[in-house]
């Protein structure tokens, strides 16, 4: 265990392995099943499970990798949201690349939960 005089913990994404967002990409295009793709997702999971392992992190995460944004799930699981809109977010990858934020969303009504936010997870 480090004896660090301070604490870090690790909350939210991890960076996606190449391995990943290439399958991501395979998905999109039909090229491979929803079950390879899951499976890319578990083997990267499991990588951010033992990065985190290895650096001495207490309570682990899966670093988001099934998820393709950090918001998304919640569009999906309830209702009460109109779009999409543009966003003004741009995000910069680990190698320096940059991709728009992608479409962001308005409250048009009163947001209610349809189904369960991360069950899956």
């Amino acid at each position: 265990m480090n004896n660090a005089p301070f604490r870090a913990e690790h909350i939210g994404s991890l960076p996606r392995p190449k391995a990943l967002l290439d399958a991501r990409k395979a998905h999109s295009e039909g090229k491979i099943s929803a079950q390879a793709l899951a499976a890319a997702e578990d083997e990267a999971i499991k990588a951010a499970v033992a990065l985190q392992e290895s650096v001495g992190i207490d309570c682990l995460t899966d670093g988001e990798m099934t998820k393709s944004s950090y918001r998304d799930f919640l569009f999906e699981s309830c209702e009460g949201f109109g779009g999409p809109v543009p966003s003004p977010l741009v995000f910069r990858q680990f190698d320096g690349k940059t991709f728009p934020g992608g479409a962001g969303r308005r409250v048009v009504g009163k947001v209610k939960r349809v189904k369960p936010l991360t069950v899956n997870d």
